[in-house]
């Protein structure tokens, strides 16, 4: 498995050059097309509250989403052009449902890379909770000062067991692969009873993570959250990318996360790659 089309979706905030510059420095080492998606609908979120602007407010407001993203369209050739990669990527800009939009998109692609919202953006904020537990695809959330440079050259796995954090890791190997450091850490863990002689090294070696590289680490923190003690381990390791399973459960149609999950998302500074 590589990653060979990445689904790069393009909001409308300040510095999203960053954004694609990372991710077309992500796409390069890991040779693979970019696709650019902009999506927007007739409802705009910001500062809590919501507006529905019908008729020629409804226009203005498309107008001016659409300019902008032609300002967008243009860095977006000028970053692909200065990694000689504009014949290997593509834009498009959708007027639709966001969730719809990126889930029905993603299908074609290995992975999704965002943005990690600000608190402004509160649609941003319900579009990433959403599709964390929809997406059929990884997704790669970035910081939003995340610049051009290293993503998974120094890893740290999160695992407890689970099945979704099993998948996180399959659908992170063609990064971990590439690690000059992979790091398995599992908080208040107790030992599998029915496996005592596996650890989830032995997994990344067969696969292809190169032995010597990987590392599995049990802490025990009682006295904080799961979520805190993964943040403080990515710190003491000096992390540059967490890869975790994404956990959460549906209620009346609408998504909920859980605990850790939900921590990380919010706190996170790091790279974060989710599946669910």
């Amino acid at each position: 498995m590589s990653f060979k089309s990445l689904l790069v979706h393009v909001d409308q905030s300040d510095g999203i050059e960053d954004h694609l510059a990372a991710a077309f420095s992500f796409a390069v080492k890991h040779d693979a097309h970019v696709a650019g998606l902009g999506v927007f609908d007739e409802f705009q979120f910001t500062h809590s509250f919501a507006v529905s602007m019908p008729g020629d407010e409804a226009q203005v407001f498309k107008k001016r989403r659409l300019e902008r993203y032609e300002e967008i369209r243009h860095s977006f050739e000028k970053i692909a052009a200065a990694n000689h990669w504009k014949g290997r990527s593509d834009w498009v800009v959708v007027n639709d449902d966001p969730i719809k939009t990126l889930d029905n998109y993603s299908r074609y692609h290995d992975l999704v890379i965002l943005r990690k919202p600000s608190e402004e953006f509160l649609n941003m904020t319900s579009l990433l909770d959403s599709l964390v537990l929809k997406s059929v695809r990884p997704l790669l959330l970035l910081p939003r000062d995340r610049r051009a440079g290293s993503v998974g050259k120094n890893v740290l796995i999160a695992w407890n067991g689970g099945r979704e954090a099993a998948r996180a890791i399959t659908d992170a190997l063609p990064i971990l692969r590439l690690a000059n450091t992979v790091t398995t850490v599992s908080v208040n863990a107790q030992k599998d009873k029915e496996l005592p002689n596996f650890d989830m090294t032995l997994f990344l070696e067969h696969h292809g993570v190169k032995v010597g590289t990987s590392k599995a680490i049990s802490v025990e923190k009682r006295d904080v959250t799961v979520g805190y003690a993964v943040l403080d381990q990515a710190a003491r390791l000096a992390a540059d990318l967490i890869v975790m399973g994404a956990y959460g459960h549906s209620r009346s149609r609408e998504y909920l996360l859980g605990g850790v999950t939900n921590h990380l998302l919010k706190y996170s500074t790091l790279p974060v790659l989710m599946a669910h």
